[in-house]
């Protein structure tokens, strides 16, 4: 896969990672599409991970994490998979460098087996009673509370016009904020 050259337009350049769950393709990256302000470029897994390292840092403004890797679901279990050592060492490296990411619903969800990754998503589903870790058991948003400061669409919620919104977001043993 090619990585975007920079390019003389003004538009932010986004890489899409996508694969482990289904969704409607179509019209998920026809929102991209129809955002002028917007050149983006769709990957799946596992073949993404080779868009991942210090050296691709400055290829895309974002990286949207909308994949779900790290799980396999086999008669009716769900069975984590550890991300490859190379992997976790090279997303670290794009975070230290300082590439942006965003991570979209099921993305919230991958790597149950990494913690940092869980610290990075400012997010984790936990598949098994053992995962729990002194967390009460929940179903679906169950005892999350979200406070948002700026509502989409609202000039307070244009992070890239330099604006900044954000969420507050607490669940019993984590507090976040995504700003």
């Amino acid at each position: 896969m090619s990585t975007l050259q920079n390019a003389p337009d003004e538009r932010l350049r986004v890489l899409v990672v996508t694969a482990g769950h289904s969704f409607e393709a179509e019209p998920f990256f026809a929102m991209f599409d129809a955002d002028d302000g917007i050149r983006s470029e769709g990957t799946e897994q596992p073949g993404a991970w080779s868009c991942f390292g210090a050296g691709q840092v400055g290829n895309w403004d974002a990286i949207v994490m909308y994949d779900m890797p790290g799980l396999r679901f086999v008669g009716g279990e769900t069975i984590h998979v550890d991300p490859p050592e190379y992997f976790q060492r090279h997303f670290l490296e794009m975070l230290e460098a300082g590439q942006g990411f965003v991570f979209l619903h099921h993305a919230m969800s991958a790597w149950p087996s990494w913690p940092a990754y869980a610290d990075i998503a400012l997010w984790q589903v936990l598949y098994h009673a053992a995962d729990l870790k002194n967390i009460p058991p929940r179903s679906g948003m169950t005892g999350l509370n979200v406070t948002p400061t700026a509502w989409p669409g609202s000039p307070q919620a244009d992070v890239a016009g330099g604006r900044r919104g954000g969420l507050t977001m607490t669940w019993p043993g984590r507090r976040a904020a995504a700003r």
